[in-house]
């Protein structure tokens, strides 16, 4: 199963940020999926990702 999707982030303050809400939100065909790979692209120069 391939899936892209573009969606918006609300403006945040400078911090960190817990964005998992956001993403399945977006994506509700994750539900079904048991196993898989999430690439996710921050057009943002000042964003970065923290994976725990």
């Amino acid at each position: 199963m391939w899936l892209h999707r573009e969606f918006r982030l609300p403006a945040f303050r400078r911090g960190f940020h817990l964005v998992t809400r956001h993403v399945v939100e977006a994506l509700p065909e994750l539900k079904s999926v048991k196993v898989g790979l999430l690439h996710v692209f921050i057009r943002h120069t000042s964003a970065s990702i923290s994976i725990n």
